[in-house]
């Protein structure tokens, strides 16, 4: 196949670097090879490879011209679908160009009405970095600023929500095992999206009240989420904030897969009479890009940071801050895309998107204290001056980390390591009682 390799012959079906360019709105444009709205010809044969829709199982072409497209939003070319009327399928940089996976009615994603029966999302269109203008970043502040939360759904009862699977499994196998030694016997919900990872629930099957909640069937069925199902990279932090609002709990302490106790996790429910009804500890993290909001000058009067790993919440009176923080992520392709540098990113995640949300909505949250950090793991927090929880953000357990912890999650890491290579549950070793200190938390 020919290649120019600097964009300049034009040749859409024999040069893979101008058939690049051109599947890239920007690019094509400036170079006037192609006009915004066109239609591109089939992809040349060399530069497409059989590829598994991740969403629908059935085979399509994905495009190699964009290797990060494919690493980070399973770019997609040549829908097979017989009633596709382009012959293409694409997600990501072309998202509002061709024919999308999320747009076609024969997709389980398809049509997702609105993020909330009955309720009118302002912005339902993919992010496209061609409309990234001061006009489309002043659309995305309006909107921020315009957003009316649903009802107060009905809720009841209080509960532990965890998200994770695949390799953040040993934490949430560590997590559920000591809240459980911990004296906690609040109800856990374990929300997971199988097409990034496994969970093994027969390991937790000794333990009472622990239930596992399929996300990925959850949002086929009610059809109210964007974020797309099994891309690698993306829709991380967008689950937790879909596990919060979809929680049949009123009160809830959210713990991320990362964190785990040393003392009894119910305590922080005492502490939800808080106006707000938000409580955690106060982070020192400070990543919004303002200029990217629509803020020309930062405001002054933004609250801490509340890290979403470690927090208690009142769904009927945190909901309007809940509501708007999941708008947020819903829209991340537009405030933190995977296919961007987190430089680049309007907002860091959905700590951050809570932190606006706080703000906008003028509902500080109740702070227990300030975390501390611990080098090479994270952090952890104290409750009433003694160790109550560790934050592992930047050491988490995965099979391939071996960092310190405490004594009891160390041993119970190695239990997980050996059931997930014999896959045949040994005896957990007896774990003799002993008196946790910060000290031994991070340097046992």
């Amino acid at each position: 196949m020919a290649e120019c390799n600097n964009f300049t012959c034009g040749d859409l079906y024999h040069c893979r670097y101008c058939w690049a360019a051109a599947a890239q709105p920007t690019i094509a444009h400036s170079l006037g090879r192609v006009p915004p709205t066109h239609l591109l010809p089939p992809a040349p044969p060399k530069s497409t490879c059989a590829y598994v829709c991740p969403q629908e199982g059935r085979v399509v072409q994905r495009c190699d011209a964009s290797s990060a497209a494919i690493r980070n939003l399973g770019h997609l070319r040549h829908c097979t679908h017989p009633q596709n009327p382009t012959g293409v399928a694409t997600r990501g940089i072309n998202g509002g160009r061709h024919w999308s996976c999320v747009d076609c009615p024969h997709h389980p994603l398809s049509a997702a009405g609105n993020l909330w029966p009955d309720w009118h999302d302002p912005v339902t269109h993919p992010y496209d970095p061609s409309d990234v203008t001061r006009d489309r970043i002043r659309f995305m502040h309006d909107a921020l600023l315009s957003i009316r939360e649903p009802p107060v759904p009905n809720t009841a009862g209080d509960g532990i929500v965890i998200c994770g699977e695949g390799r953040y499994w040993p934490g949430i196998y560590i997590l559920i095992r000591m809240v459980r030694d911990q004296g906690c016997s609040l109800p856990i919900e374990v929300w997971h999206r199988p097409r990034h990872g496994a969970v093994h629930p027969d390991w937790l099957a000794d333990l009472a009240d622990v239930t596992f909640v399929n996300a990925e069937a959850r949002v086929a069925s009610h059809r109210d989420s964007r974020i797309p199902v099994g891309i690698p990279g993306v829709g991380g932090w967008e689950a937790k904030l879909y596990a919060l609002i979809h929680s049949p709990f009123r009160r809830i302490v959210h713990l991320d897969a990362d964190t785990y106790p040393v003392a009894d996790v119910s305590r922080l429910l005492s502490y939800l009479d808080h106006p707000s009804g938000m409580v955690g500890w106060q982070g020192d993290s400070d990543q919004i890009s303002w200029k990217r909001l629509g803020w020309e000058v930062p405001p002054d009067d933004v609250p801490p940071l509340l890290p979403g790993g470690m927090i208690a919440l009142d769904k009927s009176r945190a909901w309007p801050v809940l509501w708007l923080t999941h708008w947020i992520c819903q829209h991340s392709d537009f405030y933190f895309p995977a296919k961007l540098s987190y430089r680049q990113w309007a907002l860091m995640g959905d700590d951050e998107s809570m932190r606006i949300a706080a703000w906008l909505r003028r509902t500080p949250p109740y702070f227990l204290g300030s975390v501390r950090k611990i080098l090479r793991i994270g952090y952890t927090v104290d409750l009433e001056g003694q160790p109550f929880l560790s934050h592992r953000w930047l050491a988490k357990f995965t099979p391939d980390n071996l960092l310190y912890g405490d004594t009891q999650a160390m041993r119970l890491f190695a239990d997980c390591l050996e059931r997930l290579t014999d896959m045949a549950p040994p005896e957990r070793p007896a774990v003799p009682p002993m008196v946790r200190t910060a000290g031994t938390m991070a340097n046992t």
